[in-house]
């Protein structure tokens, strides 16, 4: 599993693998890296953002997010939805994407109002 690291402004990109119950981490700069990783791999939950195209817009992306923490076991899932999402102008700020997310409860919401091209 890929994880990036937040832990300094380092932003290394963690390889993290689990064998026979042992955790490993590679890429860390610091120890700090290590701890995150691991840290991660076992109970990474997390708000996800992302920017999605959208069609006839003044702009050519919207911010969305996830109104509430997204389990790791979901994260493919979760990305594979969105970006197979194709989204027209306008949108309301607030304006929710997708009502629930993968059966979580967790709607996907929009960051920006994005007017619609004239």
């Amino acid at each position: 599993m890929i994880i990036y690291c937040k832990r300094c402004t380092m932003g290394c990109e963690l390889k993290v693998n689990e064998y026979e119950g042992n955790i490993s981490v590679e890429g860390n700069l610091c120890k700090k890296g290590a701890t995150y990783g691991k840290e991660e791999f076992v109970k990474g939950k997390r708000v996800l953002t992302f920017k999605i195209p959208i069609k006839y817009g003044y702009f050519d992306k919207v911010h969305v997010k996830t109104s509430g923490k997204i389990s790791k076991e979901l994260w493919e899932n979760v990305y594979d939805l969105v970006y197979s999402l194709e989204l027209e102008a306008p949108i309301e700020f607030g304006e929710v994407i997708v009502e629930n997310i993968l059966g979580t409860g967790i709607k996907l919401i929009s960051e920006r109002k994005i007017d619609k091209e004239s």
